[in-house]
Parts: structure tokens; sequence; C-alpha cells
């Protein structure tokens, strides 16, 4: 009876002798064994475990793994019922076949429309060879009808749309008269 009382006791004083350093651990098994607190609060507990340092830190500590399944080096299998085996096909029925084209494939000729992340600028863009070549739809045109694009110029629209690939609205052009001819917008969209 006696043993109980000062057991409750020991119990109750247990959260007023942790200190901000630390969780009160320590403490726990003096007091409950003596029912005076022998420990010294000037140093903090050795953690126990991998997970008891995960915990008093409250992150992954480097260079230690909590989970057996992550330790699996590369090229290491964990029984030769799941090693892969050379030429082992694992699900034949949806494997692709030799020959066989993606389904998302584009023939040739075909004309998608893709935005440029930085600018916000979208331009058309031609298939014209394959495995996947493509060019910019209004230096295509151009060459179509004006022949190859000189060296050293670029295909500039008369209207700013990026999208109206239509000849009379295209001219080459060097790079310096381009951002002369864009000079003001380019100003603009800076400030």
């Amino acid at each position: 009876m006696f043993q109980g009382a000062k057991m409750k006791r020991a119990e109750r004083a247990l959260p007023t002798l942790a200190g901000p350093h630390h969780s009160g651990t320590c403490c726990e098994a003096s007091v409950m064994a003596t029912g005076q607190s022998t420990a010294t609060h000037d140093s903090t507990p050795e953690p126990s475990s991998q997970s008891d340092r995960r915990r008093q830190s409250g992150r992954f500590a480097k260079g230690f793994s909590y989970s057996p399944t992550t330790q699996i080096q590369p090229g290491q299998h964990l029984s030769s019922a799941t090693e892969i085996q050379s030429g082992q096909r694992l699900s034949p029925k949806t494997e692709f076949k030799k020959g066989q084209a993606a389904r998302n494939k584009l023939p040739l000729g075909s004309v998608t429309v893709r935005t440029n992340r930085k600018t916000g600028v979208s331009r058309a863009w031609v298939k014209v060879a394959e495995p996947n070549v493509w060019r910019l739809r209004a230096i295509v045109v151009w060459e179509s009808i004006q022949g190859k694009l000189p060296k050293g110029k670029l295909v500039h629209h008369k209207d700013r749309n990026p999208l109206n690939d239509d000849i009379d609205n295209l001219a080459a052009m060097t790079r310096g008269e381009h951002f002369k001819e864009h000079e003001e917008e380019l100003r603009s969209w800076r400030t």
C-alpha cells in the first residue's frame, strides 16, 4: 500500500523533472526505483537506438537507415525468386512487340502548338522526318517558297502573331534587325 502511493507521487513528479533540454526519460528510472531523483540535468542522455535519435532531433540522422527495406543495394536481390534473368519476359501481354508503333505517334506533316514556359509565346511546329524531327512551321513555310533560309537570318512575323505563318506575314531578318524591330516591346516587357 505504501509502495503504491510512493509510485504515484513519483509519476506525478516526472513532468516537473524534465528540463527544457530533454524529455525526462533519464530521470524516470531512478525516480521509479528509489523515489528520489538522482539524475543530473546537465547532460543530455545518450539515445539508446536509432529511433530515439530520430525522435530527439525531429528528423532522420544522416547515415542511419530506419527501415530494413531501404538497405537494398543496387544489383542486390532479396531472393533468387525475385531476381530477373537475362532474356526473361515478365509480362508478355503488355510488352511492346517488335515493330509496334507507340499509340501517340504522329505522322509526318503533323502540326503541334508549343508554348514557351518562360515567355508564354506559342509557336507552331511541324514534324518533318522520323523519328521525331520537328521544325518551326514558319521556317518550313519560308523555305518551301523562298528557298533555304540564309545563315545568320531568322523568320520575323510582321503582324507580331507567331501563329500566323502565312508567307505574306513572314520576313527574313538578321538578329540585329529583328532586335531593332522589337526594341520598344522588349523595353516595355522589362519594366
